[in-house]
């Protein structure tokens, strides 16, 4: 208990002591949104989550839209709206110089968007790969597709990546892993249908 009872009194300390200062000794951080959200009508002994957390959730109820809402979901819809306000302003630009990236940016963002275009073509855009898919009647021409695949859109026998070392935290590491399984059992299927 005399453990507890020290552990909520340090609380405003470190709350107080994460505020940023000036030369002048001002406030420069603004409010401190972790002192700002907590709810302090649940007793952080009974519920220390919602103690610390339950404003935040009362001001931002999960969207009807939605299965979840927090930090990382507002973060998220922000990038995705300014990532879609920079395509749809690059699009809209008549007169973007041939090259650069707003032109660039546009003709891709509405090559995707043109439905009436992209429903007209049908997959002819793809025809060169299925043509590829289709032609598969051996070993090496069966790598020479795969290798195509992971060139251009997915991982049909293995992921290849690089990322942080599990067991050496400041050390990179080259990671293999499963491919996609959909890619994996159409495969599975043309090889044990031709490949003996």
């Amino acid at each position: 208990m005399k453990k507890l009872l020290w552990s909520v009194m340090l609380i405003p300390f470190v709350i107080s002591s994460c505020g940023t200062k000036n030369d002048a000794g001002n406030d420069t951080a603004g409010p401190d949104f972790l002192a700002a959200n907590i709810d302090s009508t649940v007793k952080p002994g009974d519920d220390f989550f919602l103690f610390a957390n339950n404003g935040w959730f009362k001001k931002n109820p999960i969207p009807a839209s939605e299965q979840s809402n927090g930090l990382w979901q507002l973060i998220r819809d922000t990038i995705n709206a300014q990532v879609r306000q920079i395509c749809e302003s690059s699009a809209a630009l008549k007169d973007a110089p041939k090259g650069s990236a707003k032109q660039k940016v546009g003709d891709m963002f509405f090559s995707g968007m043109d439905s009436i275009n992209n429903n007209k073509l049908g997959l002819a855009a793809l025809q060169p790969e299925l043509d590829q898919i289709a032609a598969i009647n051996d070993k090496a021409t069966l790598a020479k597709a795969v290798a195509k695949i992971h060139m251009v859109s997915g991982a049909p026998l293995f992921n290849f990546y690089v990322g942080q070392d599990d067991k050496q935290s400041d050390k990179y590491a080259i990671f293999i892993s499963q491919g996609d399984y959909r890619y994996l059992i159409v495969l599975t299927m043309w090889i044990q249908m031709n490949v003996h």
